[in-house]
């Protein structure tokens, strides 16, 4: 399928196509954002992606297109899906976030994060303390207006789904560990969207932290595709 990604879900094909649409209909599959050949982790996560993180119709299919092949057949078990909810947590907080407080001049912050072990099921008792207190760094910077003002509202947002995240991925077991899982993908996805908010920005910036972001995006997708 040859067309443009839109946004939000449709009745028909003819009505247009998100990124989990064109995956159902590249499947055979009923059409629907929500194919059984695609991973219910990345397909959670890749829901929000396609409807916040873009500006335009082109760039999203531009960005989310040549992923639709691998994503048809990653479906896959609950303790690969599992690993890969821990993959999308440890992208946002050690991958995405640096990337986005360097580039408004916070890069002792992004320091912290990038100092920080990648949480684990092993590890997240243990480590998920460190994680909020260099998560409150933010927050702390937020209110002591050590950032522009219009990047406040951003920041407190990327921190609060960062929190959800680790909070989710703690309580990610048992019966319930689909819903924390469908949770931190929603929570990454906000994290990965925030730059499409910034509109306040120097426009060369903002275009730059855009394009690095849908970089990671792409990579984290393929990462994930490729555990087994």
């Amino acid at each position: 399928m040859n067309r443009l990604l839109t946004f939000g879900s449709h009745k028909n094909a003819d009505e247009g196509v998100c990124l989990l649409e064109a995956c159902s209909v590249r499947a055979g599959e009923p059409f629907s954002d929500r194919p059984d050949s695609v991973c219910f982790v990345l397909s959670s996560f890749l829901r929000k992606v396609n409807d916040l993180a873009f500006f335009d119709d082109e760039s999203r299919t531009r960005v989310l297109s040549p992923l639709i092949d691998s994503l048809v057949s990653s479906s896959a078990s609950d303790d690969v899906q599992k690993a890969r909810a821990y993959l999308l947590t440890n992208s946002t907080l050690l991958e995405m976030l640096p990337l986005a407080l360097r580039t408004y001049s916070m890069s002792n912050t992004a320091e912290v994060f990038e100092a920080l072990p990648p949480l684990t099921p092993e590890n997240i008792e243990t480590v998920s303390g460190q994680y909020k207190a260099a998560l409150a760094q933010i927050k702390h910077g937020v209110s002591v207006d050590e950032v522009p003002p219009h990047l406040g509202g951003l920041l407190t947002l990327v921190y609060r789904a960062a929190k959800g995240a680790i909070k989710a991925l703690s309580q990610m077991n048992g019966s319930l560990w689909k819903y924390q899982a469908e949770e931190v993908a929603l929570c990454a996805a906000h994290a990965y969207s925030w730059v499409s908010d910034d509109d306040e920005g120097d426009p060369d910036v903002v275009r730059g932290l855009t394009e690095g972001t849908y970089s990671l995006m792409v990579s984290l997708v393929n990462r994930a595709v490729a555990i087994r």
